[in-house]
């Protein structure tokens, strides 16, 4: 797995005034972000305004990104969308690139249960076909701090909604 270590920058989306990718200004900044000591790249997060981007936008985002960095260093893609199904297309793609890893928010417009978060973003990393690196989180509910680990138990989870659930 890709050990990552140094200033990991999150990337914009440079987009024209029809609201097209300007590949030419991502390249360089790129470049000049490398050159800068830039030892990684998030891809499609919030600094990216990736929530207001459609789903090919997206994709092409993380693929010029991609060829842009050459495997000189770590790029990463976050990958959380408005629907699982995107969330899913979005994990898929990130993977066949051969990014170093994805993430994801957890679902942010409805009340969840752990369970139900840690399933979700389970579906999400089984889709882009990494290999699970768990990362110790914490998440504060109702005063108390609950810590968990978002690697997959391999079993099925229980809870009142489940990532099918999400998908239909």
């Amino acid at each position: 797995m890709t050990k990552l270590q140094g200033v990991l920058t999150a990337l914009p989306a440079p987009l024209n005034s029809e609201g097209r990718l300007v590949l030419e200004v991502l390249e360089r900044h790129i470049e000049d972000s490398i050159g800068a000591g830039v030892a990684g790249f998030w891809v499609s997060g919030g600094t990216g305004c990736s929530m207001y981007l459609d789903l090919p936008q997206r994709k092409q985002v993380l693929k010029e990104t991609v060829a842009a960095v050459g495997g000189r260093v770590p790029v990463l893609a976050l990958v959380s969308a408005m629907s699982l199904r995107d969330g899913i297309t979005l994990a898929e793609y990130a993977g066949q690139l051969g990014v170093a890893g994805v993430s994801a928010l957890p679902p942010i417009f409805y009340k969840t249960t752990v369970a139900c978060t840690i399933d979700y973003l389970s579906v999400l990393r089984k889709a882009s076909g990494l290999p699970s690196q768990p990362r110790s989180s914490s998440l504060s509910t109702r005063g108390r701090t609950l810590n968990y680990c978002t690697r997959p138990s391999g079993g099925e989870r229980t809870s009142p909604v489940s990532s099918k659930a999400f998908r239909d």
